[in-house]
C-alpha cells in the first residue's frame, strides 16, 4: 500500500504533540470503525419505495406545508456530484423545498456547473409545470465559504432554512423527516426552530455507506467538545434572522460557529434519530482525514472561544488529539465558595491526576452545572464507571446505564465519547461534586448516601431544578491496589 507524504508528515506532527501510544490508539479504534458492519444494516433500514410513497401520500393530505430551502455554495464542484446532490433533492418525498445555489467557480469552469444547473431546471419545470425549484446565482469571485453561503442564503425563500454541502446528498425521505418534525413540535406546543438528524460517509462513487455518526439528542457540554449537530442541519427563518448567517472569521468551522450561535437563542433543538445525510469521502474533503484541513482546527477552537465569551463563561479551549474535538478548561466562578459543594470521593479509589479537585469545581462552578463526575478505573485500567445515560443510541455509545465500561485506559470509543466532555443523566456516585442547593433540596439525603440509588436520585433532583449533569474524563481515579 503506498502512503501519501502529506500523511507522513501529519503522522510526525501528532507524535511530536500527542505522543506515539495515542497515534497507535487512533489507528487502533479508526480499523475498527471502518470495520463495522453498517453497510448492511443501512441498506436494510433506509426508507423504502413504498414507504416514500406513503409519505408523499401524507403530506398530500397536510393543511400547510412549509417551504425548505436548502442553502448549497458551489465550488469546482465536480459535475457527477452536482448531478448526484441535485438529484438526491429531487428524489425527495417532500416536494415543497428550494435549492439555492451560488457558485464561486472561476476560470471558466463554471460553465460547466451552470450548464448542469440549468439542465436539471428545465427538468424540474417538466415534472411540475411550474417554475424550477432550482436557483442559481453566479457570483463574481470567491468571498469565501461563509461568505458564498450567505449569497445562497440571500436567495432563500422558505420558512425553513437547510444546509447541504456541494459534495455531498440527502436521503430522500431527510426532507419529510424534517417538515414532520417540524410540524409534531407545533402540535405539542414547543415548536422547534432547531433541527438535526444523524449522518453517515460515503465513498466517492457511493458504494459504500460506513462510519455512521448516531447523535445524542441535544447535549451542550459535548457541542462545545465537538461539532456533533454538523449536518443535516435545519433552521427556521425566525432563528436564521436573528442569528445572521455565516460568519467569514470562522471559515473552514463557519458551521460550527453558526451551530453555536444558533444553540444560543434557540426555544427547542430537535435530534431526528435517522440516518438522513451522506457525507461524501474523497481527497479534498474534510471527511476524508484530518490532514485535509488543518486550518479548521484553529477556526474551531476559536469558535468556540467566542461562544464561551457570550455565555460568560471563563474558559480555555485545548486541541485534543482527535481531529475536530477540543476540551475546555474552565476558570473556578469566584462568586461561589468551597462550601457551596459536597464532594463525594470512594475511599477505595486514588487519584491519577493532582488536580482533580480543582478541575470538579471548576466544571461545577458554571452556572448551569449542578453535578460533575470523573472517570473510575478498576485495578486493570479499564472503565469501571463513567457517564451514564437513560436513553440509548444503535451503536451502544449511550446505551443502557454504564456505557464506557471495559475500555482500556486512553481508549475513547465512539466517536471518542469516552474521553470527551458532556451532558449525561448520571454521573457515579464514587466520584463526583454536586452543588450544595440540588442535595438540600433531597429529604433525608444523608440517609440515602450509601443506598445504590443514591447518585440517581441526585442527578434527578439536579435536572428537575433546571441543572445539567457534566462528565469530566479528566478526572480519573482507579481503585488502589
Amino acid at each position: 500500500m503506498k502512503i501519501k507524504t502529506s500523511a507522513i508528515v501529519y503522522g510526525i506532527r501528532y507524535i511530536r504533540r500527542f505522543g506515539l501510544r495515542t497515534l497507535i490508539i487512533r489507528i487502533i479504534e479508526k480499523k475498527r470503525e471502518k470495520d463495522s458492519e453498517y453497510q448492511s444494516f443501512y441498506l436494510e433500514t433506509k426508507a423504502s419505495l413504498e414507504q416514500l410513497e406513503k409519505q408523499r401520500m401524507e403530506v398530500s393530505h397536510w393543511n400547510k406545508k412549509e417551504k425548505i430551502s436548502i442553502v448549497t455554495p458551489l465550488y469546482h464542484t465536480p459535475a457527477i456530484f452536482l448531478r448526484e446532490l441535485i438529484e438526491s433533492v429531487l428524489e425527495s418525498s417532500y416536494e415543497n423545498w428550494q435549492l439555492c445555489f451560488a457558485d464561486a467557480t472561476q476560470d471558466g469552469e463554471e460553465n460547466q456547473i451552470e450548464n448542469i444547473v440549468k439542465e436539471y431546471q428545465k427538468m424540474d419545470e417538466k415534472l411540475t409545470g411550474k417554475k424550477s425549484r432550482i436557483c442559481y446565482k453566479k457570483l463574481s469571485q470567491n468571498y469565501g465559504i461563509a461568505e458564498n453561503t450567505n449569497q445562497a442564503l440571500a436567495m432563500a425563500e422558505g420558512d425553513y432554512i437547510a444546509f447541504l454541502d456541494h459534495d455531498d446528498i440527502i436521503t430522500p425521505d431527510a426532507l419529510y423527516e424534517m417538515a414532520l418534525a417540524a410540524k409534531c413540535a407545533k402540535k405539542t406546543g414547543k415548536e422547534a426552530n432547531m433541527f438535526y438528524s444523524d449522518e453517515d460517509k460515503v465513498n466517492e462513487n457511493r458504494t459504500a455507506f460506513f462510519e455512521p455518526h448516531f447523535k445524542p439528542d441535544f447535549n451542550q457540554d459535548l457541542l462545545n467538545s465537538n461539532n456533533y449537530i454538523t449536518h443535516f442541519l435545519m433552521v427556521s427563518r425566525e432563528l436564521l434572522d436573528q442569528v445572521g448567517g455565516m460568519n467569514k472569521e470562522y471559515d473552514g468551522a463557519q458551521d460550527y460557529d453558526f451551530i453555536l450561535r444558533c444553540t444560543e437563542l434557540a426555544d427547542n433543538v430537535i435530534h431526528i434519530p435517522k440516518v438522513l445525510y451522506h457525507w461524501r469521502v474523497h481527497e479534498r474533503s474534510t471527511a476524508a482525514g484530518a490532514g485535509s484541513k488543518d486550518y479548521a482546527i484553529d477556526a474551531g477552537k476559536c469558535a468556540i472561544e467566542s461562544h464561551l465569551q457570550r455565555m460568560g463563561e471563563n474558559g480555555k479551549v485545548v486541541v485534543t488529539p482527535y481531529f475536530g474535538f477540543y476540551r475546555i478548561e474552565y476558570g473556578i466562578n469566584t462568586e461561589n465558595k468551597t462550601e457551596d459543594y459536597v464532594l463525594f470521593a470512594d475511599q477505595s479509589l486514588k487519584p491519577l491526576n493532582a488536580d482533580w479537585k480543582q478541575i470538579l469545581y471548576a466544571d461545577c462552578s458554571r452556572k448551569k452545572i449542578g453535578v460533575v463526575g470523573g472517570k473510575i478505573y478498576d485495578r486493570h485500567h479499564r472503565i469501571y464507571e463513567a457517564a451514564f445515560f437513560e436513553k440509548g443510541d444503535l451503536t451502544g455509545a449511550a446505551c443502557g446505564e454504564n456505557v464506557f465500561s471495559g475500555l482500556r485506559e486512553g481508549y475513547g470509543g465512539y466517536m471518542h465519547r469516552a474521553n470527551i466532555q458532556m451532558d449525561c443523566d448520571r454521573v457515579s456516585e464514587k466520584c463526583m461534586l454536586v452543588k450544595k442547593e440540588v442535595l438540600e433540596q433531597i429529604e433525608d439525603y444523608e440517609q440515602q448516601i450509601r443506598t445504590p440509588e443514591f447518585s440517581y436520585i441526585v442527578c434527578q433532583k439536579a435536572k428537575e431544578m433546571g441543572y445539567r449533569i457534566m462528565y469530566e474524563p479528566e478526572v480519573k481515579m482507579i481503585f488502589k491496589s
